[in-house]
């Protein structure tokens, strides 16, 4: 995202992995957490960003879910159990020194090719591993895009999305 992002003289961008925070590059006017709330602790983390944020910077909390169980279903996959419990609406609502001004979730849909749906369906590892034992094939992402062709007309997929925008008090 950050090889994409349109450049201007008076704005830097900053990768850092979850739960670390490049303070020296700081302070920061905007925060944008993509997919990692439900990984951290939200209290320790909201603490860390009053330390590298401006006072008033604003927080984007968001993260999605492809719906792909019925895909699984008609392609007869092994379901692939959770793992934990993964709350895609975590967010900074009710964290010390934060005002939430919007959250929301909503549905979207979107179409995929056959390959693009092997890819989601395989970037799950423990659904990947299952997948390829299934098909009798290390790398079953060529089985699984004949299988999808023969038996998935609509490849139109839903998923759900989240997102918060909060302000630092």
């Amino acid at each position: 995202m950050i090889s994409s992002a349109e450049k201007h003289p008076c704005i830097s961008y900053v990768s850092s992995p979850a739960g670390t925070l490049p303070a020296r590059q700081g302070p920061f006017d905007l925060v944008s957490l993509a997919g990692v709330l439900p990984y951290l602790d939200v209290a320790t983390l909201a603490d860390k960003l009053k330390r590298v944020c401006r006072r008033s910077a604003m927080v984007l909390v968001y993260d999605f879910k492809i719906d792909l169980d019925g895909i699984v279903a008609a392609l007869n996959l092994p379901r692939t159990p959770s793992m934990y419990d993964y709350n895609h609406a975590t967010n900074l609502s009710g964290a010390a020194g934060y005002t939430t001004l919007d959250a929301k979730s909503e549905q979207i849909s979107f179409s995929v090719t056959s390959r693009e749906l092997a890819s989601l369906l395989l970037a799950n590892e423990d659904r990947a591993r299952r997948i390829a034992g299934c098909l009798g094939q290390e790398d079953p992402t060529n089985g699984l895009v004949l299988q999808i062709d023969k038996k998935i007309a609509d490849l139109t997929l839903s998923a759900t999305t989240w997102y918060a925008l909060h302000r630092q008090d």
